[in-house]
């Protein structure tokens, strides 16, 4: 495989291959290259296994490329092009050398690349220093080192039809499943992909912990996540300030479309208090979240500000979801927590969760709410946690008119 140039096609037949894999200043293994396609015989049907106890303090992927060279010159060393496709890669957690090292699937970066059809398993984190990734595509990188090898975005890369599943049950820390967006120390110069997107994936963080997360987008533009199942995780995603992490970063613009969250602590979750997305659009989502987590973590989608003067988020539009506890069962869940953002609206959701003023905001500068009703065709207002009131809409100022009216009749 090291041997092989860019634009080669290798197709792998049914068995187990063995690999070294892939980490930060590996030398002397294959890398995956420009236009290179891996394309195996199927899931589960050609399995890829990285093997590799070197002990260092690292992530560690079955596949991978560095992403800067420096021969014959310092250059950016992007894959485009690149597809791995129709095969299972076991990440093997269990031969890690080192306490602090993490095992994933793929990393790559480049215009169009994507990954498809790809199965992982066996994947997780050991330390908290180190937070792991399953797969992993890169929409920029512009702390190379070297001005002339960063990266200011890459064009339509993306993760599709995957499955992530079967974490090693040994893995205990932030681990997160299917991430296209910021590399995992990045700068804090933000660049901007164009169109990147994670579509019609499967994620199943197994018996549900606090340490999984299930999608996240970052630092681009016009990024899609639709059409995914995410179950048993903490958060579903996206995320910015979970835990602290500083590979999460914010985005200009992200939606989120047709997506079921089941078994979650929490569906997209921010926490900062400066630098946060820019336009979040949530629409025809399903949310069903777990029970027994104290709030405020639990909300299907919770955006915190931490009390900050300049609201760190845009506009934030969701619409058209449904937000219900699993089973249908009652807990402390809200549906919508929102602080902070210059334009909120909030438009025909249907939360089923039996807890009073299910959706919130604070200190946002325009909020807008219209048509948000139960199964049973309740209306829910917004609540303010500043003003301790709820938001007036069309339905109830229309409804204060008609009894108005009625009551001056008399």
């Amino acid at each position: 495989m090291a041997s092989l140039g860019p634009n080669t096609c290798v197709h792998l037949g049914p068995g187990t291959f063995v690999t070294a894999g892939y980490y930060e200043g590996i030398t002397g293994s294959w890398q995956l290259k420009p236009g290179m396609r891996i394309v195996g015989s199927g899931i589960d049907v050609t399995v890829i296994q990285r093997v590799n106890a070197t002990n260092l303090a690292k992530q560690f992927y079955a596949m991978g490329h560095d992403l800067a060279l420096t021969t014959p010159s310092v250059q950016p060393n992007l894959a485009d092009f690149c597809e791995i496709t129709s095969l299972t890669i076991d990440c093997n957690f269990a031969n890690l050398g080192n306490a602090s090292a993490s095992a994933g699937a793929i990393r790559m970066m480049g215009n169009h690349c994507r990954v498809v059809r790809v199965r992982a398993k066996n994947w997780g984190a050991k330390s908290s220093t180190v937070p792991g990734f399953v797969l992993l595509l890169l929409t920029g990188n512009t702390n190379s080192g070297n001005a002339s090898s960063d990266v200011s975005g890459v064009v339509n890369c993306g993760i599709e039809e995957c499955i992530v599943n079967a974490p090693d049950a040994a893995s205990a820390t932030r681990i997160t499943a299917l991430h296209v967006g910021a590399k995992e120390n990045p700068g804090t110069t933000e660049a901007f992909g164009i169109g990147p997107y994670i579509r019609n994936c499967y994620v199943d963080g197994g018996a549900f912990v606090t340490s999984r997360s299930g999608v996240n987008m970052s630092w681009c533009r016009e990024g899609i996540i639709e059409g995914n199942q995410i179950v048993n995780v903490y958060c579903g995603g996206p995320s910015q300030g979970l835990d602290g992490l500083t590979y999460e970063r914010g985005a200009q613009d992200v939606t989120l479309r047709n997506n079921i969250f089941r078994n979650v602590a929490a569906g997209p979750y921010y926490a900062v208090s400066s630098a946060g997305i820019n336009r979040l659009t949530l629409e025809s989502n399903l949310f069903e979240m777990t029970t027994g987590i104290a709030p405020p973590a639990q909300f299907a989608v919770l955006m915190s500000d931490s009390s900050a003067p300049t609201p760190p988020y845009g506009t934030v539009i969701l619409r058209t979801n449904r937000v219900q506890n699993l089973n249908e069962g009652s807990s402390g869940a809200g549906a919508f927590r929102v602080q902070g953002a210059t334009n909120l609206r909030v438009e025909q959701n249907g939360v089923l969760l039996g807890v009073t003023d299910p959706i919130r905001c604070t200190r946002c500068s325009n909020a807008s709410f219209l048509e948000n009703r139960t199964p049973a065709g309740s209306l829910i207002q917004g609540y303010d946690e500043t003003t301790l009131a709820h938001f007036t809409e069309l339905a109830t100022d229309a409804d204060d008119a008609f009894i108005l009216s009625l009551l001056l009749r008399k």
